[in-house]
């Protein structure tokens, strides 16, 4: 067994999927669960894990996702839950303390209205 902290972000942003799609803008949703050994009650603060989500997120909100030079070239290219979720995990993984491992990230998307598309959860 063992014991997660997990935190999440919403944000918006525009994708466009293909060449013949024209960009539309999404609300995503970004979720972490981490895990490590617990010093003080603690795997790590909250605060700090929901800051770092913030700091990765922050570039990406409102921009169109095809062209944000933050993304690497395969979720710029392909801005899918998959992609993105790959890129929050690989982004992610480099800010942490080095004592902390994530368990799972999950991207969520769904329209401006609040209807839910899907989710691509990458886990160890």
């Amino acid at each position: 067994m063992r014991l997660e902290l997990s935190s999440h972000v919403i944000f918006e942003a525009i994708h466009s999927l293909s060449e013949r799609e024209e960009p539309h803008k999404h609300i995503f949703e970004l979720s972490i669960a981490v895990t490590g050994p617990v010093s003080s009650g603690r795997i790590m603060g909250l605060v700090e894990l929901r800051e770092l989500l913030e700091q990765v997120v922050s570039p990406l909100k409102g921009s169109y996702l095809n062209e944000n030079r933050i993304l690497d070239r395969a979720a710029q290219e392909n801005p899918t839950c998959e992609s993105l979720a790959t890129y929050f995990v690989e982004t992610m993984r480099s800010r942490l303390p080095s004592t902390v491992s994530i368990c799972w990230v999950e991207v969520k998307i769904s329209e401006a209205d609040g209807s839910f598309w899907g989710a691509a959860r990458w886990t160890v």
